[in-house]
């Protein structure tokens, strides 16, 4: 039985990659300030000395880094809490998995694009705006000194469960079933894919042997208001009291333009990445599922 231990596992990618490891036998260690086989704040001055006797004591096969300041503000306000989580952290763990013979697949970011509304391939030109996309960025460059990492480009959606920390899903469902304020965006364009989706394509054997820079999403891509209006026509709802917005008046500064070309990875598997529409249907699935756990 391989064994898995999940960096970030109380997030929304950590709790997917849990979730469908354990349903195919796969031995599952977490890490995160909650877990119950690793509590740690990766703030914490001792916390990279706790992480690294957990993992040499484990032995893991494969390392999956989920964990990531993700907040925009709070980066700009504190970057040196954004380096230490997003960069300093996976380059610590590139180099200890490098020791140990672990896989580890490290999950990264598209907020590295802003040059124009086309799918960017692994190649593209890359122009980080602000502080959360220099760290995640420096974290590829450190992580991929180890030639056997796999670092996944990736904008994810889906459910996470923590009703005071709400993701963009379960904000925005929750604003059309309740008629809420909304302001979409008209000028931020992402090939979002759904969680789950997400994850099983990641632990898919021949991608997992891989190494180097993959993008998974969906197959185009779509703004804000876009995905919005039809994640909106899934649950019937006319969409008709909205605000259009641009990302444009927003600070920090931010891309607009995210989209990921998946032929890359579509290539190495020999499947196609799902359309939009197929990543909302997915969404409203595991909204009703989850409705009834």
């Amino acid at each position: 039985m391989q064994s898995v231990c999940v960096i970030g596992s109380s997030g929304m990618a950590g709790q997917a990659f849990c979730n469908y490891l354990a349903a195919n036998n796969f031995k599952v260690f977490t890490v995160s300030r909650v877990s119950p086989d690793l509590s740690i704040d990766i703030l914490a001055l001792d916390a990279l000395t706790k992480l690294e006797l957990f993992l040499v004591d484990i032995q893991p096969s494969i390392v999956i880094n989920c964990l990531a300041i993700t907040s925009l503000q709070y980066c700009e306000n504190h970057p040196l809490d954004a380096f230490k989580v997003n960069s300093l952290l996976p380059r610590f763990l590139a180099d200890l998995c490098f020791r140990i013979k672990a896989k580890l697949i490290h999950i990264s970011s598209d907020h590295f694009f802003d040059d124009s509304c086309i799918l960017h391939s692994e190649t593209a030109s890359l122009s980080p705006l602000n502080h959360y996309s220099v760290t995640k960025l420096c974290a590829e460059r450190f992580v991929l000194l180890n030639p056997s990492v796999l670092v996944i480009r990736t904008n994810i959606v889906g459910f996470r469960g923590i009703a005071h920390r709400p993701t963009f899903v379960e904000w925005l469902i929750d604003s059309l079933l309740n008629r809420f304020s909304l302001n979409l965006f008209t000028d931020f364009y992402t090939s979002s894919i759904d969680v789950e989706s997400f994850v099983r394509i990641c632990m898919n054997p021949c991608l997992i042997s891989a190494s180097g820079i993959y993008n998974i999403g969906a197959s185009s891509q779509l703004s804000k208001l876009e995905f919005s209006s039809l994640l909106a026509r899934e649950f019937n709802i006319k969409l008709d009291w909205h605000n259009e917005s641009s990302v444009l008046d927003l600070s920090p500064r931010r891309s607009r333009f995210l989209g990921l070309d998946c032929s890359k990875v579509e290539s190495l598997l020999s499947m196609p990445m799902p359309s939009p529409s197929q990543v909302i249907a997915n969404l409203v699935v595991q909204y009703k599922a989850r409705l009834y756990l």
